[in-house]
């Protein structure tokens, strides 16, 4: 079986950049809190306990409160 081919289009562009973070703000926040409730019901699923988060530097930093 061989891997799918990665296209240009799956890359992180600006096309990707638009469409993700050239949001208006309230947008980009929606997203963020959406994003951190999915990872915090996670969390709590697992039945794990976490004390420190590594931030990859990948977005605009909208995990931060």
């Amino acid at each position: 079986m061989s891997s799918p081919r990665i296209t240009p289009e799956a890359h992180f562009d600006a096309g990707y950049y638009s469409k993700w973070y050239h949001k208006d703000i309230d947008t980009r926040r929606h997203l963020a809190d959406n994003a951190a409730r999915f990872v915090l019901s996670y969390i709590e699923h697992m039945d794990a306990s976490v004390s420190t988060v590594l931030d990859l530097g990948c977005g605009l930093g909208l995990w931060k409160k």
